[in-house]
């Protein structure tokens, strides 16, 4: 426990001792403000599981039909908590009692703070899928009309759940249905506030697909130009996404028009996130699109790229086809940014750079670069690599020229630092054999 964490720590553990002698029913206000209050706190903590505990049972305990203010306190005060703590998963249960219980009609609000008072929760638990099933009733039952505000904050708000569940398809229907008759719109960062909420669903699902068609046509309705923060996230919201939905063309090309017409510069974690979130789609239709903007933009920065910043650049082209005109010219201007880094690569940063390549061809002049610039990044590092990180590393150059001068050094370079790792034998056999057999 952190030295700034111990302070706290003893109060909540005071408190839960008070909460718990105390005979006092818990008020709808009441249950909504105290977990309000912990927003900021870790459900690792054992004096904030303590106080959760103790929580759970007075909610349990307590007669108040919650108001739909005092369900949005409640819920957005677990926004730092995972479901992985029995202590949160009992006061989630104690929770969709009440608010199964509650007459209250949600607002619009209180549907965007209460979803993203989740962002932390998965779908496993059979808690989360009770509260889901909760909330969705809420929101088909609500007439509110959700704002800009809500609808980023609802859709951010689901960021850790997939799209297999059925509890979180409920929500996501329901929530489709609601942004649609909107009267509202979407704009600037918020856009990309509600696609990073998509980041571990597939548009393989129905209820997925019609909120991507929802959300194409609010976003080509906007006339608010996209700052960085919204291309980066948007895109890195689709990573899960393989692009052969007609619902994710379209709103890839809505958003590959919006990003050619922004002016702004991007920065090194904007490029990264926008590219990482590409990783599985290969180069069909409006893909094409989205990478021609995403190289204007990477030649037009100036920013210096981070290990990690090139190591998902590259890692998000894992699935393209390397002759492809569009990936050809992102390649083209990661290669300048590469030597222009002046960051030292980490031992995730070789495996996810070079796997990025496995589809390329090494023969191509763009490719033959960008391998000439990692070989250096990889021979000036100090890493030690792990198996993982080997692993990748190998699967990118399976397919490559052993003959090619620029695999060659980058080969030579990779098997150095395999042999100073502190690497198992048959691993480092293994690199030998596929490196230089």
């Amino acid at each position: 426990m952190s030295s700034k964490l111990k302070p706290i720590s003893g109060i909540l553990e005071t408190l839960a001792i008070k909460i718990r002698e105390s005979k006092a029913a818990l008020s709808g206000q009441s249950i909504g403000s105290a977990l309000h209050g912990l927003q900021r706190m870790n459900s690792e903590n054992k004096a904030v599981q303590d106080i959760l505990e103790v929580l759970a049972m007075k909610i349990n305990q307590s007669d108040a039909n919650l108001k739909d203010k005092e369900i949005s306190l409640a819920l957005f005060g677990l926004q730092g908590m995972s479901d992985d703590s029995k202590a949160v998963q009992d006061v989630v249960q104690a929770l969709t009692i009440k608010i199964n219980k509650s007459t209250a009609e949600l607002s619009g609000w209180t549907i965007g703070d209460s979803l993203y008072g989740l962002k932390r929760m998965k779908y496993q638990s059979s808690a989360i899928h009770g509260l889901l099933e909760a909330l969705a009733m809420k929101i088909r039952q609500s007439k509110a009309n959700l704002d800009e505000k809500s609808t980023g904050l609802a859709l951010c708000g689901l960021q850790s759940m997939s799209s297999d569940s059925k509890a979180v398809q409920d929500v996501i229907e329901a929530l489709t249905i609601k942004i649609d008759q909107s009267t509202a719109g979407l704009n600037g960062w918020k856009i990309g506030e509600a696609l990073y909420g998509l980041k571990n669903m597939t548009d393989g699902t129905p209820v997925v697909q019609r909120l991507l068609l929802v959300l194409a046509a609010k976003i080509r309705e906007s006339k608010v130009e996209l700052n960085g923060k919204a291309i980066g996230m948007s895109l890195y919201g689709f990573q899960k996404m393989t692009g052969r939905s007609e619902a994710l063309q379209d709103i890839l090309g809505v958003l590959a028009t919006k990003i050619s017409q922004s002016t702004v510069e991007l920065n090194g974690w904007e490029i990264a996130e926008a590219l990482y979130g590409l990783k599985n789609m290969t180069t069909v239709g409006n893909i094409h699109t989205v990478l021609e903007a995403l190289a204007i933009k990477i030649e037009n920065s100036k920013a210096k790229l981070r290990h990690n910043e090139i190591g998902m650049v590259l890692y998000g082209l894992r699935c393209m086809d390397g002759k492809a005109p569009a990936v050809q010219k992102v390649l083209w201007a990661l290669v300048k940014k590469i030597n222009e880094s002046s960051a030292l690569f980490n031992c995730q940063s070789v495996g996810m750079s070079l796997h990025g390549l496995r589809f390329m061809d090494d023969r191509d002049p763009a490719v033959e670069k960008v391998l000439e610039a990692l070989a250096l990044k990889i021979q000036i590092s100090g890493v030690e690599l792990n198996e993982e990180a080997v692993e990748l590393a190998l699967s990118g150059l399976q397919n490559k020229n052993k003959n090619s001068k620029a695999v060659q050094d980058v080969s030579e370079a990779l098997l150095a630092k395999i042999f100073s790792s502190p690497l198992s034998d048959e691993v480092k056999g293994n690199a030998l054999a596929a490196l230089r057999g």
